[in-house]
């Protein structure tokens, strides 16, 4: 299990356990069940199965402060404990705003239980009211309004859902804004961009080659997250390309998309290629900026990206042709 930032494929699996948690939720509200004697089963982000701890008695059991020691079952028989309170617990903010356990986890007979790395979180989009008032009635009413809900994970196994006070969250040892924000500017979905060129099959020696990119309109990349008591945003934005042709011409500079009525650069081959092609590389950079909570944008390391592909250029050649009857 990795810590940190979760890879794309960690966030989708993670993205579609919590949607299969909520789906658990209101199953059992539409269905009217109100004796919450229920077992709640998810895919886990290691595309296991586990199973959220039978709730009996909302009121006995209530986890009023986020400190319960709570458990769950994987598919293959393995018993997970762990306790749902952060207290003590050294964290980093995810991609998704969730807590991630770093450092030594509370496990192995530590304040955590488990033996794992604890990963705190948030609802996401579609966790609604009648969800929230489920909560309430299973977990108990929030200590605060402050206090909000979190599913609490350890390692591959979902253990419960949990009021939180964001505040319990050790944020004194954890990234600072501007860590969480060049993290995010590492992994924003930045495009694949290909090159285009026209002519389209081959170029000629002596005739204009328009060349552009494709896969990306030019339009700022952008990405936040909220956690650790703030909402730190990264935008990216294309600042150009340097354009290398591959017949050992020199770079130049131009812009980045263009279209094939409007190039981004144009070249003139003097001579041919040879039938494994020039090598066309149009290298661009993204400036990148981030602000916390709204405040004024500072300024973090550039991202470089190329786009490359092969080009066969030929000679130009004149031929005769004689006309019928000649």
């Amino acid at each position: 299990m990795s810590q940190g930032r979760p890879t794309q494929g960690e966030r989708s699996q993670r993205a579609a356990a919590s949607r299969s948690v909520r789906t658990g939720y209101a199953a059992v509200l539409a269905a009217g069940v109100a004796a919450l004697a229920m077992v709640i089963t998810t895919a886990t982000p290691g595309g296991r199965t586990a199973a959220a701890p039978r709730v009996t008695d909302p009121g006995s059991e209530a986890v009023l402060a986020g400190a319960t020691l709570a458990g769950s079952t994987l598919a293959g028989g393995t018993e997970v404990e762990a306790s749902t309170s952060p207290a003590g617990a050294t964290v980093q903010i995810g991609f998704d705003g969730a807590y991630w356990e770093v450092g030594s986890p509370g496990g192995g007979g530590g304040p955590g239980g488990g033996g794992c790395a604890r990963r705190w979180e948030p609802p996401g989009a579609g966790f609604s009211a009648s969800h929230l008032s489920y909560l309430s009635l299973a977990l108990g009413t929030p200590p605060s309004p402050e206090h909000l809900p979190f599913q609490v994970w350890c390692g591959d196994a979902f253990i419960d859902w949990a009021w939180i006070l964001p505040s319990e969250f050790n944020a004194a040892t954890g990234p600072s804004a501007a860590e969480i924000a060049a993290q995010i500017a590492r992994d924003l979905p930045y495009p694949q961009i290909t090159v285009g060129v026209n002519p389209a099959e081959r170029g000629l020696a002596g005739l204009e080659t328009w060349l552009w990119t494709e896969g990306y309109d030019g339009a700022p990349i952008t990405d936040s997250v909220t956690g650790l008591g703030a909402t730190v945003e990264v935008e990216a934005r294309a600042v150009g390309a340097r354009w290398d042709f591959g017949d050992g011409t020199g770079e130049s500079v131009g812009s980045l998309t263009g279209s094939p009525g409007e190039p981004a650069a144009r070249h003139v081959y003097e001579r041919r290629s040879g039938p494994e092609g020039f090598t066309v590389v149009a290298a661009f950079s993204f400036a990148v900026r981030y602000r916390v909570d709204g405040g004024e944008w500072a300024t973090l390391a550039p991202v470089s990206r190329s786009a490359s592909r092969t080009y066969v250029v030929a000679d130009a050649q004149a031929q005769l042709v004689t006309g019928p009857g000649r």
